[in-house]
């Protein structure tokens, strides 16, 4: 969970930094820190553990290795 937390995290960090400079439009950069924290928390600790642990723990116990049914569950209930 570890890794999970600090590689979404880390790109989430960058994907909101990029989209904070691109949006400003002249080129200068204002970071808002408090928004690339939240970005950070949440890239880390939903898109890394909590669906590390959706699909590594929650899905095998209910699909076991059923892969057309996990991706039905995962597009139309999930999703």
């Amino acid at each position: 969970y570890t890794s999970a937390f600090i590689t979404c995290g880390i790109k989430s960090c960058f994907a909101d930094f990029i989209a904070q400079f691109k949006g400003k439009g002249e080129g200068k950069l204002i970071l808002n820190f408090q928004r690339n924290i939240a970005y950070i928390l949440y890239g880390g600790i939903y898109l890394g553990c909590g669906l590390r642990f959706i699909y590594g723990t929650i899905f095998p116990a209910l699909f076991g290795k059923a892969v057309i049914s996990t991706v039905l569950f995962d597009n139309f209930i999930l999703s």
